[in-house]
């Protein structure tokens, strides 16, 4: 039986009780977000998995012509958590775990200005 996008999102889902309740969201989304590109081995992602080792599972994963370079994939990860890596971290990236990726996302959360507008106004 082939695996489906719902399967996919079980597996990446899979990975939250092992994060803090603050970084459940963000290590899920980053997870779903690898698990679109590289299938079924978001099963082998795990906290102490070396950011080193998930590129490099990017880099190898059978590419669309709309799937997006790991760089472009890492900002999409940014945008949709509203946080951002800091030069200083995206420079030592292959040397971290997932852990310190999601830890450094949530650490680096932008605020929400259309939340902010909304209780200005």
């Amino acid at each position: 039986m082939p695996i489906d996008n719902r399967d996919l999102a079980a597996m990446a889902a899979r990975i939250r009780p092992h994060f803090t309740r603050a970084e459940q969201d963000t290590a899920e989304v980053a997870a779903s977000r690898f698990a679109a590109l590289i299938g079924p081995k978001v099963k082998d992602l795990r906290q102490d998995t070396s950011m080193g080792a998930v590129l490099s599972w990017l880099k190898a994963a059978p590419r669309g012509s709309n799937d997006p370079n790991w760089v472009e994939l890492l900002m999409a990860i940014e945008s949709e958590v509203s946080g951002e890596l800091t030069d200083d971290f995206a420079e030592t990236l292959e040397t971290r775990t997932f852990s310190e990726y999601v830890s450094h996302l949530v650490s680096q959360k932008r605020p929400n200005k259309s939340l902010e507008r909304t209780r200005e106004g």
